[in-house]
């Protein structure tokens, strides 16, 4: 009946047993090398996650305008399933650079290019192959205790040493040691500082590359019809989403742990034996995870910080890659009207401070709806899982009835897309584009989306201090409950 290619179903079947296989191996490493396993699991997820959606987006709006030959893979396809699948299965629009295409490079790299599958393959073994052996040797070395990789292992887990005592030297607690507890000691490991700054910095450093690249006029159209300025909004708009999923996901992760973590531990009956009450728990415990995520909360903020930045001197300067030029509907976008070009900066001002308005809230209302299932789960997974649905449900659909309302009705659209911060993001980067009549009324524009950006974040805080007081109310209930004493 025409369809699938026979060959193109064992291609899927081995890419997904690779996969399987380069997986599992990760995952077994992480174990041998973490003090806790529910941690790596999730961090393991996250980060495959992030990976599979950020380098997919990477690929189709970057690095496909740099491919060898037309409609040609690229150099990250080989590393990445989705594109190696892509690649195998439709080749008719992404397909491999023939060997005409190939002359001239080295041997390895015209394999690299020139067979992403077989790439995949041997890069998935080899992996496996190393990282098995690694465990292996790992899991032995750390049993024994007496070798010099254990006692180093000890000491970046800040484990007692054999026949010593630990030690820590007194700490400053804040006024509410829960809220002092969940801000202070969560990732207060090395991985943890290291991941948290790292995570800062990438942001910064990326943010910075992109900026250069545009501004040499190194950043090509993506094609027919689209300039420069379109791929370097596109690149934009995928880094600010990576980080955004990052923040939301270690969110959900940490907040559904932190009271589910403590009953599993036995900490939590030791907790309600002192005179802290419920209120100041759960407060303490909000404040705590808010602060906490506060330095990865900084990343998308100071990403857009950076680009109005850049726009703020680039006009002053008069360079041509901040007083920008594209095409806009001046009117409803989805009735057939034509595009016309309008001047504008590059970004309006008051971006970072209108994207701090929606995304600090919309991070404490996904807190707060961790920690709420984590007060009634027993277990850290099943805390998770509720809390991914809720939001996958509640963005998906604002999502979907913002991106089509943002461009046909006034203000209405604008504040749809400023509670969520998916299509909110298209939203602050081009609003010239995206609300409609912006461009003809810009000022009028500017003003509603900063109240739409108010209205989002008193709507969540409201939303917030109302799952709070319902957790404070039922506390004691619901902790006998689970307890098996109520």
């Amino acid at each position: 009946f025409g369809g699938v290619r026979i060959q193109s179903v064992f291609l899927a079947f081995a890419t997904a047993a690779l996969l399987a296989l380069l997986v599992g191996s990760v995952a077994v490493t992480l174990s041998a090398m973490r003090a806790g396993g529910r941690k790596a699991v999730f961090v393991f997820i996250i980060t495959i996650a992030a990976y599979l959606v950020a380098g997919y987006a990477l690929d189709v709006a970057v690095l496909r305008n740099f491919s060898i030959g037309d409609d040609g893979t690229t150099w990250l396809t080989p590393l990445h399933p989705i594109l190696v699948l892509e690649a195998s299965i439709q080749q008719a629009n992404y397909r491999p650079p023939s060997a005409e295409d190939l002359v001239g490079y080295p041997a390895w790299a015209s394999f690299y290019l020139g067979r992403p599958f077989a790439t995949f393959a041997v890069l998935s073994i080899l992996i496996s192959t190393i990282l098995m052996l690694f465990s292996a040797v790992m899991l032995r070395q750390v049993g024994t205790g007496d070798s010099k990789l254990a006692t180093w292992m000890r000491r970046w887990l800040r484990l007692a040493m054999p026949g010593q005592e630990r030690y820590r030297k007194p700490r400053e607690v804040w006024h509410n040691p829960i809220a002092w507890r969940e801000a202070s000691t969560r990732g207060n490991r090395a991985g943890g500082i290291l991941a948290r700054w790292g995570f800062l910095s990438l942001a910064v450093i990326l943010t910075l590359v992109v900026l250069g690249v545009y501004h040499s006029g190194g950043m090509p159209p993506m094609g027919p019809g689209t300039t420069s300025l379109d791929t370097f909004q596109s690149v934009l708009i995928t880094l600010l989403l990576a980080e955004v999923v990052v923040i939301v996901l270690v969110a959900i992760y940490m907040s559904a742990g932190c009271v589910s973590r403590e009953r599993e531990e036995g900490t939590l009956d030791l907790m309600l034996t002192t005179p802290i009450t419920p209120k100041y728990y759960i407060w303490g415990k909000l404040r705590g995870l808010v602060s906490f995520l506060s330095l990865l909360l900084a990343a998308p903020i100071l990403t857009l910080s950076l680009v109005s930045v850049y726009s703020l001197i680039g006009r002053a300067a008069g360079w041509p890659t901040a007083n920008v030029s594209s095409q806009v509907f001046t009117g409803d976008r989805y009735s057939g009207g034509a595009p016309t070009p309008h001047p504008h900066q590059l970004l309006i001002e008051e971006t970072p401070i209108l994207l701090a308005l929606i995304l600090v809230p919309f991070v404490a209302f996904c807190t707060s709806l961790g920690m709420n299932w984590s007060l009634q789960r027993r277990t850290v997974l099943g805390a998770v899982i509720w809390p991914v649905a809720i939001l996958a449900v509640l963005v998906g659909g604002l999502s979907l009835c913002g991106w089509y309302t943002v461009g046909s009705v006034e203000f209405f659209g604008t504040m749809i897309n400023a509670f969520s911060p998916a299509t909110g993001l298209f939203m602050l980067v081009d609003p010239w584009e995206r609300i409609k009549n912006f461009a003809v009324f810009p000022g009028v524009g500017r003003i509603g989306m900063l109240v739409a950006a108010a209205i989002a974040a008193g709507a969540y805080s409201g939303l917030v201090y109302a799952m709070i007081i319902k957790m404070v109310s039922n506390f004691d209930q619901t902790v006998r409950k689970l307890s098996g004493t109520g």
